[in-house]
This record gives C-alpha cells, structure tokens and sequence, in this order.
C-alpha cells in the first residue's frame, strides 16, 4: 500500500486539468478515467517536504498585492526524483512577513501548507516523487497545474499563481494501459479496487483503504518506538497501537461508515507524514503520539466508537478524550 504523504483524503478529481504530453487533442488521456488515475497517483506519490495537510481548500486571497514570481517553464516531475519548486516572494509589508506557502493541485479538495523562512523573499519546497507513482497509469507525459499562494504571519493570503507541472512516465516499466481490463479488480472507475462498480469513485474513501493506510501509518510508529527504546519489534506496551485496536476500528467503519470523520481522516494522512512521525516518537513515549498527530482538542475529537477501541494495553486514543488544560 502506497503512503498518501499528499493530500490523502477526499479528492473531486472531475476537474482536474490533465493532457497527455504528446497529443494536442487530449486523445484518450484527457478522460474521466485518466483524471482519476492522475490525480491518485499524485495524492499517493508526492510529499512535500515539511508539509502540513489540511483538508479543506485553499483560503480565499485577501491580499492581491501579495504575490509569486515563478518561472513558468513546465516543473519535470520523474519517478524516483526529487525535485525543487522555487518562487521570488513579493510582499510590501515588511510588518507582515510571509511564513508559509500553500499549494493545491487542481481539482482537489485539500491543500498543503509548507513553511517558509520568515521574512525571506525567495523560497523553495521540495517535491519527492514515488518510484511507484506511475504504476497506475499509462506509459505517456501528463500536463497537471498545481495552484499555489503565500501566507503571513498575520493571516493575509496572497494571490493564486498557477504551477505548470509535468509527470513523465514515457519511461515506466509497465504500461497499464495495455493490461487494463475494465471491471477486473484494477481499481478503475470504481474507486474501491475491486472493479464492481460500487465504490466511491475517489480511491480512497472506502474503509479497506482508510485502514491499509492506518495499519501503514502504525506499524511505521510501532516499529520506530520500539527500537527508540532498544527493544526490537515486538516490544508490547511500548507500542502506540496494537493491531486488535486497528480491526475494532475496522469492525467499528464497517458497521457505520459515518464514522470516518473529518478528524480520523486527518488522523490517517498524518500518521503517514515523516515529519510528524519524527516528532511523534522522537520522546520514546507511546503516550505523546496522538497528541503530536492530532494536536488540538478540535480534531482530537473522534466518535465514541472508535474511541472505544482504545485498550489498557497501550494508550492510542486515550489522548482524544482530554481537554485543553494543561496536564498536573
């Protein structure tokens, strides 16, 4: 299972604007289908470094006058690489300095924040692309734009600037699109993988999925806090979370998928971020990583059901019941 280091949870891929590299009519890559497959394969095989996820849109500009200068030449995107994204700040109020830059690919419905050095008035973020990225699609070039925008420290959000990106995959080593069959399990047009039409046409809101991605998540913060604290593996209670909780959480989404919230989805695209997961089990405590991946009594909040799920073995989700008060 791909990590979703991206954007990982709800994705309105229909206006995703895609062409095929080589063919000014759109040809067949200009499709629904290639759009979705696109779209997922940039969710699944980008990470921004440093990024935050936040799952909502991008904020509305409120400061024209705050501006990108960018080099509108076609960003090369290659599996296996990784590549820089660099940007002329222009800010006129040097009382407001700039702190982040927000990014968002077209036709989704997420966007990531990445930091910038206070005051600086040049930038740059690193995007590392999966060596897997192109598995799911066709061995072409893929014209995408990805919108980006600068935000102060006191809250202004600059204008939107288009980045004209380009995904090569002329050198892939399967072209699925001479093996694909509809309706024969390969995920395409059903969203849910198993080609029979009844999922949600995103890839990635079906509880199979939502959990692969947890149980990935997890096993990485498992493994990271046992060798922190010099036990291999299998060290039991200093895990964060065990596999029963993750097939409660499991049984739980199944019964009433109502119950992958906002707050668990943010849940589940964090766990899967390096440098939260760098921080989370930086102390060697298992107790400090909800509060790290999840870090606001806001989004701590998750359905009781899941919560439920919570055993005395290890202390997972015991930290999405506390309050904003400082601990004794």
């Amino acid at each position: 299972m791909k990590r979703v280091w991206l954007m990982g949870a709800v994705l309105a891929v229909a206006g995703l604007s895609v062409s095929c590299g080589d063919d000014s009519s759109g040809g067949t890559n200009g499709d629904d289908d290639t759009r979705r497959r696109v779209a997922e394969a940039l969710t699944e095989g980008i990470t921004f470094e440093d990024g935050t996820v936040v799952l909502e849109e991008m904020p509305e500009t409120t400061d024209e006058d705050l501006t990108i200068d960018q080099d509108d030449a076609p960003l090369d995107l290659d599996p296996g690489t990784a590549t820089l994204l660099p940007f002329d700040i222009q800010n006129d109020d040097e009382d407001d300095p700039v702190v982040a830059t927000l990014l968002q690919f077209e036709g989704t419905e997420e966007h990531v924040e990445v930091d910038v050095e206070e005051g600086a008035t040049m930038g740059e973020v690193m995007l590392e692309v999966e060596d897997s990225i192109c598995d799911d699609l066709c061995a072409d070039s893929f014209a995408v734009k990805i919108i980006q925008a600068l935000k102060t420290s006191g809250g202004r959000i600059g204008a939107r600037v288009i980045r004209n990106l380009n995904l090569d995959c002329t050198r892939a080593d399967v072209d699925s699109c001479e093996s694909a069959d509809p309706g024969d399990g390969d995920g395409d047009g059903d969203g849910d993988g198993d080609g029979d039409g009844d999922g949600d046409g995103d890839g990635d809101g079906d509880t199979a999925d939502l959990i692969d991605r947890l149980r990935l998540g997890a096993s990485n913060i498992n493994n990271a806090l046992c060798a922190c604290m010099g036990m291999g593996n299998t060290c039991g209670e200093n895990r964060w979370i065990t596999n029963a909780e993750i097939v409660c959480i499991e049984d739980a989404i199944d019964a009433d998928p109502a119950l992958a919230t906002t707050n668990f989805r943010q849940l589940v695209v964090n766990v899967n971020q390096a440098s939260l997961v760098s921080q989370a089990t930086a102390s060697c405590m298992p107790e400090a990583v909800f509060g790290v991946l999840l870090s606001t009594a806001e989004t701590q909040e998750l359905p009781a059901e899941i919560i439920e799920c919570d055993s005395e073995e290890t202390p997972s989700l015991s930290v999405a019941v506390t309050t904003d008060e400082p601990a004794p």
